[in-house]
Order: C-alpha cells, then sequence, then structure tokens
C-alpha cells in the first residue's frame, strides 16, 4: 500500500499497513498466552516448593537419575522500597528527632533508614534450574525466611 506522505526521495512513502495489523494481532495472542502460561507455572512452582520443603529437600533431580538438571530452592528478597508514604513517615520521626536535638552521622542515617525499610522486605523460595547442586538440607532457608539470617 502507497501513501501520499511528506516530500521525499520519491515523493511517495512506502507503509505495509496490513503486516503490521498482524504482526499487532499476533503479539496480543502472544500476551495473552505469556499470561496463562505464566499463571500455570507459578502455581506449579508453588506446589513445588510447598512439597520440597515438607520432605526437607532443597532440590529435585529433572531427570531422575542424579544426572540433573536439577530444580532447587533459591533465596528470593524483594527490598522494602521508599514510597511517597514510607517517605513521609520517616522523615517526619527523623525530622521530629533532629528538632529534639539528636544528632546523626551520614552512616547512621543510612542504617536508620535500612533497618525501617526492613520491615517491608518480602522473603520467599523460589526454584531455580542449576546442572549442579552442592547442598541437599533446608535448615538455613528455613530460618532466612522468618528473618534470622541474611
Amino acid at each position: 500500500m502507497a501513501l501520499q506522505g511528506p516530500p521525499q526521495q520519491g515523493g511517495v512513502v512506502q507503509i505495509d499497513i496490513p503486516r503490521l495489523a498482524v504482526l499487532k494481532n499476533q503479539i496480543e495472542k502472544l500476551t495473552e498466552q505469556k499470561k496463562h502460561i505464566k499463571t500455570e507455572s507459578d502455581m506449579i512452582e508453588a506446589q513445588c516448593i510447598e512439597a520440597l520443603m515438607k520432605m526437607g529437600k532443597r532440590y529435585i533431580d529433572q531427570s531422575g537419575n542424579g544426572a540433573g538438571p536439577f530444580y532447587s530452592l533459591t533465596k528470593s528478597k524483594s527490598d522494602g522500597g521508599f514510597n511517597q508514604e514510607r517517605y513521609i513517615e520517616f522523615f517526619t520521626s527523623l525530622i521530629s528527632e533532629f528538632n529534639n536535638g539528636k544528632r546523626y552521622t551520614p552512616q547512621q542515617c543510612f542504617e536508620l533508614v535500612q533497618n525501617y525499610l526492613k520491615q517491608f522486605e518480602k522473603r520467599k523460595l523460589v526454584l531455580n534450574k542449576l546442572t549442579q547442586v552442592r547442598r541437599k538440607d533446608i535448615e538455613d532457608l528455613k530460618q532466612w525466611l522468618q528473618g534470622k539470617d541474611d
């Protein structure tokens, strides 16, 4: 399809609208498929994590014969980041302390921020695909989930 466009080196701009429409349609379908696949994958992963924790095992061997690949429990932490509400809460309390004569070094302020945000972090276990595994037990993972170990 040729459309008249701004004057260019031939005066005509070539635009393949039908092909663009097909590609956009394919992207929409793939996006929808990706949502369904992600939902199913998350559900199966949660079941695997729960089963491994109940069995007290850190990994499962996909091959079933010890050759791998392995799906291993791995730590995943989302940091408790600042949002507007947290900024206001944190700095309101800090300014109040400053107004009462309290002084902090930059390092102390950094530590205050870290301690404040720690209450908002989320810890969970995920499955990662590995070619080899070293540990079998999960005691360290249990402690980490409870926030006892970083």
